[in-house]
């Protein structure tokens, strides 16, 4: 399932990638640690600065150093679920405008919008389809200076 849509009211706008020179920094938290090494290292295949932590308290701390600019956080994990997680990051300042992407493998009917109320910017489940990421991270970051992409040509 893709990342769900904002509401009309837009929560944050896109936000500038960093120079070529920096990539950006990514923080995977999931508890089963075969599956974020997994999506660690296509991420950083990618590019990316990666960091990948299987639990949800552990992930705040290395957060804090990393300043990551986008967090996949599993929402489904022992003791600190990622939904206590993603409001424990948003409460920190240097933290707070970072993109939360939740990440699940169980189909739960009300998981995207409880997401969304705990301050996820997209909802995608398991296993996360690469292609799904590249949108969301597009649709989130954008180069400086870039221009928006054209829209296509009318039909007819």
């Amino acid at each position: 399932m893709p990342a769900f849509a904002a509401p009309t009211a837009t929560r944050r706008a896109p936000a500038e990638a960093p120079e070529p020179e920096k990539p950006l920094r990514v923080l995977v938290v999931d508890d089963h640690e075969d599956s974020g090494e997994v999506i660690g290292k296509a991420l950083s295949s990618m590019g990316l600065d990666v960091r990948v932590e299987s639990d949800g308290l552990r992930a705040l701390r290395v957060a804090l150093d990393f300043i990551p600019q986008v967090v996949i956080l599993d929402l489904v994990m022992p003791g600190v679920d990622g939904y206590h997680v993603a409001q424990l990051l948003r409460a920190q300042r240097p933290l707070a405008a970072a993109r939360l992407l939740a990440l699940t493998g169980w189909s739960v009917p009300d998981a995207p919008t409880k997401a969304w109320r705990a301050g996820f910017d997209g909802y995608m489940k398991k296993p996360l389809n690469l292609e799904d990421l590249k949108s969301f991270l597009a649709r989130h970051f954008r180069r400086p200076g870039s221009a928006p992409e054209p829209a296509p040509p009318p039909a007819g």
